[in-house]
Parts: structure tokens; sequence; C-alpha cells
């Protein structure tokens, strides 16, 4: 006699015991939830999909949503899964990294977007508001600079050569050595 059988994360199962939209749904209820995003497969709790709230994502494990699941039972989420790892990492310690690129946060923003979770939408837009306030401040650092020249005769005959004033312009070949003093104002 010839069973078929269903291999799941390396482990061969008979075709009654591999998993199917059902069992997935009741799986999930206990605890484990297997994901397929886009090809990237992640394992997390049922509790950390439903800190979520009312959001879409939530929503697909209520059995709101009838849910495709892969080969190996995962349900598949046609989405990005590079993007996605922000999206289950902000539900399950409320943060995100910081990054230097605001298109980052953008796209984190798109995703927030479609699974309806507000509170990492509007973290996503402070985190894009201070890292463009850094860099508006950085640039203004880069030109708004204050210098003060003070000249000093190298023997004593301050201001020959320019009716005895001294001043900016006067070569400073003329008067020796130059001392400069920068002021920041930042």
């Amino acid at each position: 006699m010839v069973t078929s059988t269903h291999q799941h994360q390396g482990v061969e199962m008979p075709p009654s015991t591999a998993p199917t939209q059902q069992s997935y749904n009741r799986q999930g209820s206990r605890g484990i939830v297997r994901l397929n995003v886009g090809g990237k497969k992640f394992l997390t709790s049922r509790s950390t999909i439903m800190q979520a709230g009312n959001c879409m994502l939530a929503s697909m494990f209520r059995g709101k949503f009838n849910m495709e699941t892969d080969e190996e039972g995962f349900a598949f989420i046609d989405r990005d899964g590079e993007r996605f790892r922000h999206v289950l990492n902000f539900l399950r310690c409320s943060s995100l990294p910081s990054f230097d690129e605001a298109w980052r946060y953008e796209e984190i923003m798109e995703e927030a977007d479609f699974y309806a979770i507000e509170e990492l939408k509007e973290l996503c837009e402070r985190q894009l508001e201070a890292l463009k306030e850094a860099k508006r401040k950085e640039k203004a650092k880069s030109f708004t600079c204050r210098v003060t020249i003070v000249e000093g005769a190298a023997d004593g005959a301050a201001g020959q050569g320019s009716g005895g004033r001294g001043g900016v312009g006067t070569a400073r070949e003329r008067y020796g050595t130059g001392h400069f003093t920068l002021d920041e104002d930042f």
C-alpha cells in the first residue's frame, strides 16, 4: 500500500495531518501563527498578531478573510516580506529601527496602510519628520557660521599701507600672521 505524505518543516506528515485552512485557523488559535509573506516565512504568536487590534492582519486570523495557504500550510500574504519584518517587529515591541533614508519609512508606511495599523503609520510619520528635521539642521550647519578675523602687525607698525587703518582686504603678508576665531551658532 502506497501512502502519500506531506513534508512540513522537514518532517513527513500523513495527508490527514497536513495543515489545511480549517486546521490552520485552529492552529493559529492555539498560539503559533505561520506566515508566508511574499515568499519569506515568519513564525509568531497569535497574541502578537492580535495586539494590532482591529487591523486587517488581526482580522485575517479571526476568520474574517478566507486565507490562502502555501503547500506547507503557511498563511500566504502577497506582500513584500522584507517590509513585513518591520511590521511584525513593531507588533512585538512597538518600535522601529532608525533609518537614514526617508524611503525606508515611506515603504513601511505603505505596509501600515495595507494592514491598517494606524499606530505604525503614525510612528513612521513622526520618524520621517524627525529625519527630515535632522537633515535640515545638518544642512543649516554647513551654511551657518560666523567668522571673526583678528589681524595684528608683525613688527608693531599696524595699519601701514592702508592709510593707517588696517582691516579686512589688506594683504595678509603685510601684517604677518593672522589669527582666526570661528564661533559656531548651532
